[in-house]
């Protein structure tokens, strides 16, 4: 005589079953993010926390359970999620394969999921020269590289009043450490400034840092952390190349022509 068992949903063997809890001890992020990673990239077998050592940093690799690696990053703002998403969906397509390429994107989470790059961080790396020369060489073409992968565009008049806000601001802070007649000079550059037609603008990496480039063991450089990329004057970004040279004159000859040289034809 066979008895009626009540069927139960919780016991479906159809359903999937849920992970079991994370170690308390495994710095992962937060269930919407791990779940959000895992419908783009399957399942992820570890967690490691690779954010940098400041506050609202949070970056972590992400190794699948059938290999592979990924990046899941949380940005600190709409502006800094929209601005790397920008990024990667229009422009880093010029740089090849040294910029990783984007997975995916959740714009409620400020989240996305990026490829992997071989390679060793630079930051605080101790280079000889001539690996030094290559290396910034090589940075100098991947910006210029990056300078055309949009054509150039002629932003609408500034507001003026705006702009003079902006440098009311940065005096008031800059105040203390200025010499005699320094505001007054920066307020008369800045007026003049107002009265020179507008700058054509091209997509520019803001934070061109070697703790943001990669060094692999054949030499390849990649880059990465898009989320400063912005819309600015081709040679913007010329007193970060002239800092890189600071204290090392034999790179005078390597990130700025290789930069400015292919700059020159925008």
């Amino acid at each position: 005589m066979c008895r009626h068992v009540a069927h139960d949903p919780a016991l479906d063997r159809l359903h999937i079953v849920a992970d079991a809890p994370l170690p308390s001890s495994i710095q992962a992020p937060k269930e919407p993010v791990r779940v959000f990673a895992e419908q783009a990239v399957g399942r992820i077998a570890d967690w490691t926390d690779d954010s940098w050592a400041r506050e609202n940093s949070r970056v972590w690799q992400a190794t699948g359970r059938s290999g592979g690696t990924w990046y899941v990053k949380i940005h600190q703002s709409d502006r800094f999620h929209g601005r790397e998403v920008t990024a990667y969906r229009s422009w880093t397509h010029a740089l090849g394969w040294h910029a990783p390429r984007l997975v995916a994107a959740d714009a409620s989470l400020r989240a996305v999921v990026v490829t992997a790059l071989p390679g060793r961080s630079l930051h605080g790396a101790v280079l000889d020269q001539a690996a030094e020369v290559r290396v910034h060489r090589g940075l100098g073409e991947l910006a210029a590289a990056f300078h055309h992968s949009a054509p150039p565009r002629t932003p609408p008049p500034a507001d003026r009043t705006s702009s003079t806000g902006k440098l009311g601001r940065h005096l008031s802070v800059a105040r203390p450490y200025l010499n005699h007649g320094d505001e007054e000079l920066l307020r008369v550059l800045a007026e003049r400034r107002a009265a020179l037609p507008p700058i054509v603008e091209v997509p520019t990496l803001g934070d061109l840092q070697l703790r943001n480039v990669l060094l692999a063991d054949d030499d390849t450089l990649g880059l990465f952390d898009f989320e400063r990329v912005v819309s600015a004057g081709p040679v913007s970004r010329a007193a970060r190349v002239a800092l890189w040279m600071a204290g090392a004159p034999f790179l005078s000859h390597c990130s700025s022509s290789s930069y400015c040289h292919t700059c020159a034809a925008l």
